[in-house]
């Protein structure tokens, strides 16, 4: 068997105030190729299947958000083929999903609306998304449309409880952290819950101005289900593992995601993870037992198996660090 990972982004492509929106391909494009590197394999999937809609802000000719990693990506003609034709979440669930190591959700503000579902919708948090439909509702006809997906979505849920229930790392990354704020554990408590975390912030939220355009605001959702969110400064690259969950804050932080997904899939993988070139898969998985089948290790240790990639200011940053500004 080898090192693979699903990575699943939104088909979403409306805000609630009517702006387009998708996938935001950096967050894609830097897991999918640092993966590949490695010699994992890969495979790209999308709520509703066929092509992922990008936001056009992350792929813009000339903009600092069109990273060098999203330009090789979106302009590599045989990728194109793969994310222009995906597999939805219910073709992947009714295929072979046990032969996967990790689950993988980008960001977009899209994830934010079809990541979501009522399997553990609050009748606080059903109600706070029925009045901003409401206040929407007289300029923008189609947010009763989008109101609809995030009340009666069940794909999403089901998917990242069978990765979880089943041993899986489980990762996002930016507004990725959405789609793990309605999954729940064997335990039937949040697979937040009690786990550091992170996600894009208030703070980042206000300075792109789409605190009124999203259903709920993911840092407050992280800290409602008993998250114990970690935050850095704005536009800095900050990953947190935390047993197999592995979060990220924001744009910036996509590579250091797929590198602790990298640290936490590679004991379970007799051939180590480096010295592969892209395409080529490990082979003979090393048996792991049941105790080891879901095991945190902040159950042993205070603030255990957490890693943060906080900015080191001794370091040269990339342009892409360097230059990062918040898309309006």
């Amino acid at each position: 068997m080898s090192g693979k990972v699903l990575i699943c982004a939104t088909s979403a492509t409306k805000l609630l105030d009517g702006r387009e929106t998708g996938c935001w391909v950096e967050e894609v494009a830097s897991p999918y190729l640092l993966w590949r590197e490695k010699g994992f394999q890969v495979d790209l999937c999308s709520v509703k299947g066929g092509a992922i809609p990008w936001d056009a802000a992350s792929c813009q000719e000339g903009s600092d958000f069109f990273t060098p990693e999203a330009q090789a990506f979106y302009k590599d003609e045989k990728l194109a083929e793969a994310w222009k034709n995906t597999k939805s979440i219910e073709q992947v669930l009714g295929g072979d999903i046990e032969h996967y190591d990790a689950l993988f959700i980008p960001g977009g503000h899209g994830i934010c609306f079809d990541g979501t579902s009522n399997g553990v919708c609050s009748p606080a948090h059903a109600d706070q998304l029925l009045q901003r439909t409401l206040s929407m509702a007289a300029c923008f006809p189609a947010a009763w449309t989008l109101f609809a997906s995030c009340m009666n979505f069940a794909e999403m849920k089901l998917l990242v409880e069978t990765f979880w229930a089943n041993g899986k790392v489980v990762s996002a990354v930016c507004h990725g952290p959405a789609a793990l704020t309605t999954a729940v554990g064997p335990d039937n408590q949040s697979i937040i819950k009690g786990r550091q975390v992170a996600g894009f912030s208030n703070h980042e939220e206000e300075a792109v101005g789409k605190t009124k355009a999203v259903p709920f605001l993911l840092e407050d959702k992280l800290k409602e289900l008993g998250g114990d969110y970690v935050v850095g400064p704005d536009w800095q690259p900050l990953a947190v593992a935390s047993g197999k969950l592995i979060t990220g804050q924001n744009p910036g932080s996509s590579k250091r995601v797929a590198e602790l997904v990298i640290e936490a899939v590679a004991p379970g993988l007799k051939e180590p993870v480096h010295g592969k070139g892209a395409g080529e898969g490990f082979h003979h998985r090393e048996k792991r037992g049941e105790e080891e089948h879901h095991h945190d290790h902040h159950d042993e240790h205070p603030r255990p198996g957490v890693r943060h990639d906080a900015p080191d200011e001794s370091k040269q940053r990339s342009s892409w660090h360097q230059s990062y500004r918040p898309p309006i």
